[in-house]
């Protein structure tokens, strides 16, 4: 048992070492195709799948969509972000736009995937990297795209409990009454 564990827990610190070679930095070369990062294998690959898979432009250092179904306008907007990964790649995607969408073209070519499948897979990875890795190695295949409603209630009500008690403690310091005032 021990044993198992021991190799579960090295397959997700090389799965870790891996995202954060290739995922984690904000520079363009976490950008780059395999090949570009020193890959020694060769892939062989059809004519028909390599023409649905964004590419990587060497000049310019960046992954470019190769048809209208690889844009930003084929996957969900900003607010669909928020509602499925929260909001860490929300506020990522706000903030670092170019890089987010980067991230997500890579996937689509590393993963061969839609976009909104690379546009979620991203969402769920900033959102938590060590549980999406984890998924990634024990669940491949996961849908992160299909709102799941029971996480959304349980996050609105955190929300409203958190704001309410944020609200309560400005009120009573602006006013100079006590927290619990209104319990008496």
């Amino acid at each position: 048992f021990i044993a198992d564990m021991m190799m579960k827990m090295m397959m997700m610190m090389k799965v870790a070492a891996f995202l954060v070679i290739a995922c984690g930095s904000a520079s363009v070369g976490a950008f780059a195709p395999p090949q570009a990062l020193g890959s020694t294998t060769t892939t062989t690959t059809t004519r028909s799948s390599l023409c649905m898979a964004p590419r990587f432009d060497k000049s310019t250092q960046k992954w470019v969509p190769s048809s209208e179904a690889e844009t930003e306008s084929a996957g969900y907007n900003i607010w669909g972000t928020l509602l499925r990964g929260g909001p860490k790649p929300f506020f990522s995607r706000l903030f670092s736009n170019e890089g987010y969408q980067q991230g997500v073209l890579k996937l689509m070519a590393g993963d061969k995937i839609s976009y909104i499948q690379a546009q979620a897979s991203m969402d769920a990875y900033l959102e938590n990297p060590n549980d999406w890795a984890y998924d990634r190695y024990n669940n491949p295949g996961r849908d992160y795209v299909t709102l799941d409603t029971k996480a959304i209630t349980l996050r609105l009500i955190w929300a409203s409990i958190v704001f309410a008690a944020i609200g309560r403690a400005a009120y009573s310091y602006t006013n100079d009454v006590k927290f619990y005032d209104f319990l008496s």
